[in-house]
């Protein structure tokens, strides 16, 4: 009694088969104005019978994405033709020189939308306006290939104009660091190589300015021109050498030429101020030229430095007889 026959559940199994088709099937197109219905239909017609015109039916299909924007199949049409010869003079038509300035998109938030008024800032020479659309439209996923290239191109020309995109002049950016940070490695290099060269000269000038130094030392008490001669060369090689004045400077004193002495005492204090010998060299040779408030002078320093030295005390008790 409760079986069922075969005849009800074929029955069954039609009706579910048509109920499912009835939910299965897609939600209706909305209804536009006539004058978009006719510029789609046109456009699909064209393309279905295989008499698609890029200069024709481009304009057609912008023309249902000015004034139909919620029209999902409009941009795939689009995308046909932006490959072919884009008429960029004709679409104007759709929208006035006056409302596209403003124009805040509220067609589709796709790629041809933002192509669309890129391209009529471009035209207008406003570049500005038009690279922040182009940047919108590359920055959008998903764009058919022919609007892409399209993009792209537009791109191109903004860069030309001077216009790059945020990605271009983040990548520029990077680029001019890079090239400083290279520039200031390489100067850092060339400053550590420079220095390293003139530290190596320098060692190796203090080592012929010691050879000729211990020369004149050799020298210093049987010829004085010679010892003379080889500090000097040692001061050349070296002009921070206090004890090659030092030596130079009494070598003159024996010879009794005192100006010269003086000259290279001054340098030995300058180089070395705590050098004792130096203060009582230079007094005896102010001493020895009458200057008796300058060997004072460095006779008391040099007894301030060093109170018990022999010579200092000795120089010091002459010039207190001079009254000094």
């Amino acid at each position: 009694m409760f079986r069922m026959t075969k005849l009800t559940a074929a029955i069954t199994v039609l009706l579910l088969a048509l109920t499912a088709l009835v939910f299965a099937q897609p939600a209706p197109r909305p209804t536009y104005p006539a004058e978009v219905e006719i510029s789609y239909k046109s456009t699909q017609n064209y393309y279905a019978n295989g008499t698609w015109n890029n200069f024709r039916d481009f304009n057609h299909t912008m023309k249902v994405i000015v004034l139909a924007p919620d029209e999902a199949n409009a941009e795939s049409l689009a995308s046909r033709s932006v490959g072919g010869r884009i008429n960029w003079t004709s679409f104007r038509r759709w929208v006035p020189q006056a409302e596209y300035e403003q124009m805040e998109l509220s067609m589709a938030d796709n790629g041809i939308s933002y192509l669309i008024r890129a391209r009529m800032f471009f035209d207008k020479g406003n570049y500005a306006r038009a690279r922040a659309d182009v940047d919108k439209a590359l920055n959008i996923g998903g764009v058919h290939t022919n609007i892409k290239k399209a993009v792209e191109a537009l791109n191109e020309e903004l860069t030309k104009k001077g216009y790059p995109s945020i990605v271009q002049q983040q990548k520029a950016a990077e680029e001019r660091k890079a090239a400083e940070q290279r520039e200031a490695e390489q100067r850092a290099a060339e400053q550590r190589a420079a220095e390293q060269r003139a530290a190596e000269q320098r060692a190796a000038a203090q080592q012929q300015a010691q050879t000729h130094y211990e020369i004149g030392v050799e020298y210093a008490n049987k010829d004085y021109d010679q010892a003379i001669t080889q500090f000097t060369q040692a001061i050349r090689l070296d002009p921070n050498f206090a004890d090659a004045y030092y030596l130079r400077g009494l070598t003159h004193s024996k010879k009794r030429d005192y100006d010269p002495a003086i000259a290279d005492f001054n340098q030995t204090i300058t180089l070395n101020p705590n050098l004792v010998a130096a203060y009582y060299n230079r007094a005896y040779a102010y001493m020895q030229k009458g200057n008796y408030t300058q060997a004072r002078a460095d006779v008391n320093k040099a007894l301030q430095l060093n109170p018990n030295y022999g010579s200092a005390n000795t120089l010091n008790a002459e010039l207190r007889q001079k009254g000094y």
